[in-house]
């Protein structure tokens, strides 16, 4: 990978995450995932392992997590945008959703919490 294209990755991630009024849309992530799938692959992570770490917190301090996952099972970024692409799929979300809400969303009907 070039400088130039290092430069270019770097900037658009920046541009994802300056602000909450740029939030990636479902359409902007089905593009990216095409172009630019190495970034992509990327931001799911991180805002996978965000909520992950969420989940360990909320565990911890008040003995509820967002969703839950099987012990011991450890996700990667194929299952993430695996479960995210089939959220996508089978839901009615449209296109100008944040997909950052839908992961949310995805993780919470593929792990869902027992009462």
């Amino acid at each position: 990978m070039n400088v130039k294209s290092c430069f270019a990755k770097l900037a658009f991630l920046c541009v994802l995450i300056s602000s909450q009024s740029t939030a990636v849309t479902i359409e902007v992530y089905k593009e990216r995932k095409v172009s630019d799938r190495d970034l992509v692959e990327i931001y799911i992570t991180g805002v996978a392992e965000g909520y992950s770490w969420l989940n360990t917190y909320l565990s911890s301090e008040r003995g509820e997590t967002v969703y839950c996952p099987p012990s011991g099972l450890v996700l990667n970024t194929d299952n993430y945008i695996a479960i995210l692409d089939s959220y996508i799929e089978k839901s009615n979300i449209g296109s100008d959703a944040p997909v950052e809400l839908a992961l949310l969303y995805a993780l919470r009907h593929a792990f869902i919490c027992e009462q």
